[in-house]
Formats: structure tokens, sequence, C-alpha cells
């Protein structure tokens, strides 16, 4: 039975953005709790999405900015404060950072489909290999079957000690 193999590029990238997208929506928002609270949830989401993008985590960077924007987008709005005037500076400045985070996820995006498509082709490269350094082994082993005996182990053939009397010698 054949290995399966890695998961396809673009469904990779597909199951990354639902994680994200699940981890987003998980939040619920309490009416008790200030806004101001998670407007800083917010941007410590996005602080933590630079670090790991400026250090090349790139899955742990998309993960983290689009959950930034399912929960700036969908769930913070759903506060009872997230309206007021004296959230509208904080509002401002979120919304042009979700604007930001949503541009550089699309790249981030395309990033990890490349990454994927490069680790699938070699890994595709690497079974094919297989394949073909198995095949000669397979056919000798097919002609071994198929082959006279070798006289030395012991099949029909001449003898391979030269002497006809064996005791003669000593």
């Amino acid at each position: 039975m054949a290995e399966a193999g890695p998961i396809d590029p673009d469904e990779r990238v597909l199951a990354l953005q639902r994680k994200a997208e699940d981890k987003g929506r998980q939040v619920l928002i309490d009416n008790n709790a200030t806004v101001r609270r998670y407007f800083n949830s917010a941007s410590a989401l996005l602080k933590q999405g630079r670090q790991y993008h400026q250090d090349g985590k790139l899955e742990e960077a998309f993960l983290l900015f689009f959950r930034f924007a399912c929960f700036f987008l969908e769930r913070l709005p759903k506060h009872k404060d997230y309206n007021t005037p004296a959230m509208a500076a904080e509002r401002k400045r979120l919304k042009q950072e979700c604007m930001d985070v949503l541009e550089k996820s699309g790249m981030l995006k395309e990033e990890l489909r490349k990454r994927y498509s490069a680790e699938h082709d070699a890994w595709a490269n690497a079974q094919a290999e297989a394949a073909r350094a198995a095949a000669p082994a397979a056919a000798r082993d097919a002609d071994d079957e198929h082959a006279p005996p070798h006289p030395a182990a012991g099949g029909d053939g001449p003898n391979p000690n030269p002497n006809p009397n064996p005791n003669r010698n000593r």
C-alpha cells in the first residue's frame, strides 16, 4: 500500500485559515469588561503577529493576523461600548491596522502556498526517486527467482570442487 502524501498545498492554507477564523470567533464578548480591555487584546495579537512575521514564523503570523481580523471585524463591534465617542480614535487606528493586516495576510497566504507547494513537490520527487530505486531491485529479485540455482548453492551443475576424491589430498 502506498504511503499517503502530505496534504495538498491549497488545502493546507485553507485549513490554516479555518483554524484562525475559528480561534477568532471563539472569543466571547462580555459587556461587563471594558471595551478598552478588548482593544488592548487586539493590539497584543497584532504585536505578537508582527514579531512572528519578523522571525520568519509565517504560519504563526498568519494565524494571529487572521485571528485579529476576525476578532476586530466580527466580535468586537458587539460590545456595547464599541461605538462610543471615547473609543473613536482607537477604533479608527485599529480599523486601519485591520486593513493593513488583511493585505499582509493575503501576501502571507501566497508565501505559505508557495512553501507548501515546494514541500509537496519535494515529497513527490522523493517518492518517485524511491520508486525508481526500488524498481531495479524488484526486477533483480524477480530475475533471481527465475534463474537456475547456482551450483555452489547446492543446485545441479558442475561440482565446484575439481578434485573428484576429496580424501585423496590428505
